[in-house]
């Protein structure tokens, strides 16, 4: 699931496999920022990620925590 009114956001899901991907079209600035992946289960898992949009088609990943 995505809680996000951005069309160009989307998260993909790998059959037969524990793979969720975010998933940004046509990356512009705005997108910057940070991102979370929560997942509910028994212990509440939480997952935040940096996205740097440098120029038009550079961007970089950190994670924040693990």
């Amino acid at each position: 699931m995505v809680f996000v009114e951005d069309p160009d956001i989307s998260v993909v899901h790998m059959p037969n496999q524990e793979e969720w991907n975010l998933v940004i079209s046509n990356v512009q600035p705005h997108h910057g920022g940070t991102y979370e992946c929560q997942i509910s289960t028994k212990e509440d898992l939480r997952k935040y990620i940096d996205l740097n949009v440098i120029g038009e088609c550079v961007i970089n990943v950190k994670t924040l925590c693990q």
